[in-house]
């Protein structure tokens, strides 16, 4: 992959699992991200459809990371932090689209503040296989009784979060961390699997010291879940 050494290259990793179909529909949106120096890795874990043959085929630029089991989303995307030659990781859902300004935006704002120390997306539903303005979320906080809540969850986008503001935690689904401190952290605690494994990941740190934000504006960065 061609990489333009003026910007911090940039580890995008995408966790699959039997995600064949999937990722045959959101793979050319990942593709087409026109971030500069970038390398994208595909986490398979331990697939029995023809995933893997389908991404060494028509994506011979990514990098594929076999595991020959399902360790779910935390273990298998670990796995991965040693494979990541970027300042920067980008964990990334399999059934996600992406504008393609969406890496330079995240970029821009963490090189802007070295106390930040992950930043999410704004994330936009499709509904029926068809895109909405409706948010899925925009970050999430939690309460103090420890439960999350998205943020702007089921509201029409408006605009009304095309702002960069601080958050609580990141839905791994669109989680963009400093490697080091993925190193430092030890990444997703393996224990929880799949799910909560993204707040307690926010949680740790933010115990550093380090700041959460969510960062994007409509016209740049939307990163839209399939439901």
């Amino acid at each position: 992959m061609k990489q333009n050494k003026t910007r911090p290259l940039v580890s995008i990793v995408n966790v699959t699992w039997n995600g064949e179909k999937l990722l045959e529909h959101h793979l050319p949106s990942l593709n087409a991200i026109n971030y500069p120096n970038k390398e994208i890795i595909i986490v398979d874990n331990g697939s029995i459809d023809d995933s893997v043959q389908f991404v060494s085929q028509n994506y011979p630029n990514f990098k594929i990371i076999r595991n020959s089991i399902n360790l779910g989303t935390a273990e298998g995307s670990n796995v991965a932090i040693n494979y990541c030659s970027g300042k920067y990781i980008f964990w990334v859902s399999n059934d996600m689209d992406f504008d393609p300004a969406i890496v330079s935006q995240l970029v821009d704002r963490c090189e802007a503040d070295e106390a930040v120390g992950i930043c999410t997306v704004k994330m936009l539903r499709y509904i029926d296989g068809k895109k909405t303005n409706i948010i899925d979320s925009v970050g999430a906080n939690i309460d103090f009784l420890g439960f999350p809540s998205s943020i702007g969850i089921s509201e029409i986008d408006n605009k009304q979060y095309d702002a960069f503001k601080e958050v609580f935690f990141s839905f791994g689904g669109a989680l963009f961390i400093r490697r080091e401190l993925a190193v430092q952290t030890g990444g997703y605690d393996e224990a929880f699997l799949t799910l909560t494994d993204d707040i307690d990941l926010s949680w740790r740190v933010r115990l550093l010291g380090l700041k959460l934000w969510w960062s994007q504006r409509l016209s740049y960065i939307i990163g839209l879940a399939q439901h």
